[in-house]
């Protein structure tokens, strides 16, 4: 059985995780010092800091430290900017009392259906959600009513009817207008 070294006690103790807390990022999958010697630090920690002490160290962290923490913030929102995308519909939705059940997977599979370009204008370009029916006319966000759009489509049809509003584009294609409908009587029937 393999051992492991707590770095605060020097126990050797099984590298299992009665013993340790696994971590990740650690070589060998768990933290540094045992459960026993963790458990200690944090009633220490927890008994030298109230709420308030710990809420004005953060106010006053941050007051000293602004702009890298405002920078590391919005490093932190461009990796993840699908996740603060799906967060922000879902609000969107569950505020006007709507279905929003749309996942990150089931985006990826709306973007793959339409190999990655744009649904309206078929360009490889940045990819947004597009609500097919508006959230503002009933639409919810569900993988039966999100399809991917550029940013210029979607911002050109905004709440617009899409049989309306498609065949009087330039980049209007009978082809594209059969695959989008394939897809949203597909979901629907699958949904």
């Amino acid at each position: 059985m393999k051992t492991k070294v707590c770095i605060k006690c020097n126990k050797e103790l099984p590298a299992t995780s009665d013993f340790f807390q696994p971590r990740k990022e650690m070589k060998d999958g768990f933290r540094g010092d045992c459960r026993v010697c963790n458990n200690k630090a944090c009633k220490k920690y927890k008994t030298k800091y109230s709420n308030e002490s710990l809420a004005e160290y953060g106010r006053k962290y941050y007051d000293a430290n602004k702009i890298t923490v405002i920078k590391k913030n919005i490093d932190y929102q461009r990796i993840h900017l699908e996740d603060y995308r799906i967060l922000e519909q879902k609000r969107r939705a569950k505020e006007l009392q709507l279905p929003y059940t749309l996942s990150l997977d089931e985006w990826e599979s709306v973007k793959r259906y339409f190999d990655n370009k744009c649904c309206y204008c078929g360009k490889e370009k940045v990819l947004e959600q597009e609500h097919f029916i508006p959230l503002n006319s009933g639409g919810d966000y569900t993988a039966n009513n999100i399809l991917c759009s550029c940013k210029s489509c979607n911002s050109s049809k905004k709440a617009s009817d899409f049989a309306i509003w498609y065949p009087k584009h330039k980049f209007y294609n009978k082809l594209r207008e059969l695959k989008i409908l394939s897809f949203i009587n597909k979901e629907v029937q699958h949904g």
